[in-house]
């Protein structure tokens, strides 16, 4: 059996969004949020797209902080973490300048409650405009 990626409606939705996000009129990468129920393969599309377009892929856990998250995002960009949190956006940032690449968050809702997690992403979006 040949494994293939059906590129559903959804799929199809999916990757004219990430178009849009990355090439904006204004110039500026976006952010955006994919939601929708359980099983409609939200997950496994990113996934797919992810590894096709080189992005960063990252999966938030319930506990995650925004240390943890630029912990994660610093790992997922290739190098070893610093220790102090304004030494890891520091990193994060200096790496994605130089070498600019999508940011995928899945299960972003568990940082629904933690505001300086989605903070924490936020500005590295505005220090680096990489699409997130």
């Amino acid at each position: 059996m040949r494994k293939v990626f059906a590129r559903t409606q959804n799929v199809k939705n999916f990757i004219a969004m990430m178009n849009n996000l990355k090439n904006r009129a204004d110039g500026v990468p976006g952010m955006a949020l994919v939601y929708g129920e359980p099983g409609l393969g939200k997950t496994k599309t990113i996934l797919w797209w992810a590894a096709q377009n080189d992005a960063v892929f990252i999966r938030s856990a319930n506990l995650m902080s925004g240390r943890w998250l630029l912990e994660e995002l610093v790992e997922e960009l290739g190098e070893i973490p610093n220790y102090r949190s304004s030494d890891l956006f520091k990193q994060a940032t200096r790496i994605l300048n130089e070498n600019p690449r999508v940011i995928i968050v899945d299960e972003i809702d568990y940082l629904a409650g933690d505001t300086k997690s989605i903070e924490t992403l936020r500005d590295v979006h505005d220090k680096t405009n990489v699409p997130v």
